[in-house]
């Protein structure tokens, strides 16, 4: 019987996967195939900047096959939901099975500081959590990312827990440079950062609970709370 045991224990540690707990932060907003764009529009300097969602999606994909649970948060439902067909159409039959009971979707506020709430909100019983989770996002967003965590989530997160979409999907380094587009979005990133820094970031004072926070994929979600 102990032997039996012992070797359960052996063959669960070694079909563990790398990432226990993925979360992916929505990379703008999806057309109607579902696609990501690497560009938007901004309208506030009428310029073009440069997003990476197809970047950060293709990331996902990847990391997928090694997460055993997959968070999905984004400004709607429709974001959410084209980010869990994004990923399971680019999965093979076996991984595409196991994931899609995997896959929780949660519906935020519209920024990075909403999704932040709606995902400490959701997990209720965070300190249980808090060294399992990893934040997939594009390399321009990593220090924000961080800085905002480590708030909302009140615990320092180790600088290993945030993934670079870009060190995770080769192909974007043959992409176009996007060079300007780039640029804008290094700026935009640092004003954010120093927003949060001088505590007048939108929203920034508001507690958690007074964010939006809409759970779906519930039957997942429920065996979720029992993961270990």
């Amino acid at each position: 019987m102990n032997k039996g045991n012992k070797s359960i224990t052996r063959s669960k540690n070694k079909n563990k996967r790398k990432y226990d707990i993925l979360i992916v932060l929505c990379p703008g907003n999806p057309t109607e195939k579902c696609q990501f764009p690497e560009i938007e529009h901004d309208v506030i300097h009428d310029s073009r900047v440069y997003i990476g969602g197809e970047v950060r999606m293709q990331a996902a994909v990847k990391a997928s096959k090694e997460t055993e649970w997959i968070i999905l948060v984004g400004g709607s439902q429709e974001k959410v939901t084209c980010m869990k067909e994004y990923i399971l159409m680019r999965l093979e039959n076996i991984e595409k099975k196991r994931l899609e009971k995997r896959i929780i979707r949660i519906e935020s506020s519209p920024d990075t500081n909403g999704n932040m709430h709606a995902v400490k909100m959701a997990l209720s019983k965070l300190n249980r959590y808090k060294e399992r989770l990893w934040f997939l996002t594009n390399s321009y967003h990593i220090i924000r990312t961080r800085l905002f965590a480590d708030e909302i989530f009140d615990f320092k997160f180790n600088k290993g827990q945030f993934l670079k979409a870009e060190k995770l999907d080769e192909k974007s380094l043959n992409r176009c440079c996007l060079t300007s587009e780039k640029k804008l979005r290094k700026k935009l990133e640092k004003q954010g950062c120093l927003n949060w820094r001088n505590r007048i970031y939108r929203d920034q004072h508001k507690n958690s609970e007074k964010f939006n926070c809409v759970i779906h994929d519930f039957k997942s979600y429920e065996e979720f709370q029992k993961y270990n």
